[in-house]
């Protein structure tokens, strides 16, 4: 755009003209360069008011713009300073709750340990007798399903015969067939034996047996086996 006191100037120079000319021209023609001249001028300053309106508009346009851009940037630098104050308020109270949860995670724990030391004192002797009973069905049901078990019990028993003038092997009627298939066997285990009987008995359980000799007996009976674990750990729990 055209500044506007440049707009002016070139007004100044046309009225020194047209003065000029007048002297040079009769009144008629004078008076009509004078009209142009003021026609002219007129349209000078009609541009000169619209160019001063356009940066007086301008102008409030860019005063507008900064205001607005002041007044978004002091809204955001009010929110952001709240936003902070937001974090640190909730941050504090987070980490009150967390301190607070973590001691009653602690207290619960202890709480559980103390409970779980007295029931384990109150229950254990019960648990441990449901175990001795699981184990006594397990062995029961290993007994029917394995009957060479009389042998490992048989030969383990024999391990502890010291008087070997004459043996006595009693065995349930069961197991009496499965002995006997291994007499020699037996025999050649206990080094320097003399005698040995293999004898069915009743009272025998499937998978024990009992040895009869001159210097005692050895009962390997199996449930002979699993009522002296009973008594030693009835007699640990009373300990």
């Amino acid at each position: 755009m055209t500044p506007f006191l440049d707009l002016l100037e070139p007004l100044e120079d046309r009225k020194t003209a047209w003065a000029n000319a007048s002297n040079a021209v009769d009144g008629s023609h004078a008076e009509a360069l004078l009209h142009e001249a003021e026609v002219a001028a007129e349209e000078t300053r009609h541009r000169a008011r619209l160019e001063a309106d356009a940066i007086r508009a301008s102008a409030l346009a860019d005063a507008d713009g900064i205001r607005e851009g002041a007044r978004v940037e002091g809204m955001n630098a009010g929110r952001a300073a709240g936003y902070a104050e937001v974090e640190a308020e909730l941050r504090s109270e987070w980490e009150a709750k967390l301190a607070d949860f973590r001691a009653e995670v602690g207290e619960l724990t202890a709480s559980i340990g103390e409970a779980r030391e007295i029931l384990w004192q109150t229950q254990e002797p019960e648990m441990v007798r449901f175990v001795l009973e699981i184990a006594r069905k397990i062995v029961k049901t290993e007994l029917t399903q394995n009957p060479d078990i009389v042998l490992g019990v048989l030969r383990n028993a024999m391990q502890r015969v010291i008087d070997k003038e004459l043996v006595r092997i009693r065995v349930s009627l069961r197991d009496a067939p499965r002995v006997r298939g291994v007499r020699e066997d037996l025999i050649s285990t206990l080094d320097g034996i003399k005698g040995l009987e293999i004898i069915e008995d009743r009272r025998v359980g499937s998978g024990g047996c009992v040895i009869e000799t001159n210097a005692g007996t050895i009962d390997a009976k199996i449930e002979t086996q699993l009522s002296e674990v009973d008594r030693v750990i009835e007699h640990a729990l009373e300990g």
